[in-house]
């Protein structure tokens, strides 16, 4: 588990010290989760067992990602290289916003009609399982020719391609769909693509400052993106509070098994 560099912490004002406590609080949680939770991919028959096999896989799946990504800030931070910091920022905003879309607009609404009544219909959970089953496994590359090495056909199909399991959804659609519930997402996403692609945003993450003014070294000054990771923080953190609030949920989706001890 890496740790923000104590000296690090203890530079900054209190209100920040404090923003970079509940990271990697939230960090560490994460990362026991992740060291803690084996979940092998082996599909019951069973058609509930089927589903709460799903929420588990994808569980596991998003747990190992988010604990990556959150590693790789504190990384990041730590030893400067805030470009890093901008890839992993715009990726954990992206991974959030498509799990909050599947839970959103598909798996909590058919989960309620599911219940209603007490009654588990087979068909809807059937249904919910395809859902889950294309946000765990679509894509918009054919890994199984990436795999078997055939980049000829790779190369033919390369305008047209998806997974196995279906294309995935669109970032910008779930980017949109979360900002419309807090406008905010929409202003940190655009700024975290401007921090990643070839513009001044990735520029000022590795400039850095010099008593004649700003510029480019990898050995001297004071880099310039350590002032946009504060600037960022307060938005990453929350993003980070909303990641969890979506991993608790997930999990308790699952439906009862009959005969399952309780």
């Amino acid at each position: 588990m890496q740790y923000f560099n104590e000296n690090f912490r203890a530079t900054n004002p209190h209100a920040t010290q404090q923003l970079l406590a509940s990271f990697q609080e939230a960090a560490l949680a994460i990362h026991k989760q992740a060291n803690n939770n084996v979940v092998i991919w082996n599909p019951p028959s069973d058609t509930p067992a089927l589903f709460n096999h799903y929420l588990d896989m994808l569980g596991s799946e998003y747990i190992c990602k988010f604990d990556q990504l959150c590693q790789s800030i504190i990384f990041a931070v730590n030893n400067n290289i805030f470009l890093l910091y901008g890839l992993a920022g715009r990726s954990m905003i992206e991974h959030a916003a498509v799990m909050r879309f599947y839970f959103s607009e598909y798996i909590k609404p058919a989960v309620d009609r599911v219940f209603t009544d007490g009654i588990i219909e087979e068909k809807n959970l059937q249904d919910l399982i395809e859902h889950l089953d294309h946000f765990l496994r679509g894509g918009n590359f054919d890994w199984a020719l990436f795999l078997e090495g055939q980049w000829d056909k790779l190369m033919e199909m390369r305008d047209d391609t998806s997974g196995s399991g279906g294309p995935q959804i669109k970032v910008g659609r779930c980017i949109s769909k979360w900002e419309k519930e807090k406008p905010v997402i929409g202003t940190y996403y655009n700024l975290f693509c401007d921090l990643v692609h070839p513009n001044i945003g990735s520029s000022f993450l590795v400039m850095r400052k010099f008593p004649a003014g700003i510029g480019f070294c990898e050995s001297d000054g004071v880099p310039f993106g350590k002032d946009i990771f504060m600037m960022t923080l307060p938005g990453i953190v929350t993003i980070l509070g909303e990641i969890t609030n979506f991993m608790k949920a997930l999990l308790l989706l699952k439906v009862p098994i009959k005969g399952a001890a309780s």
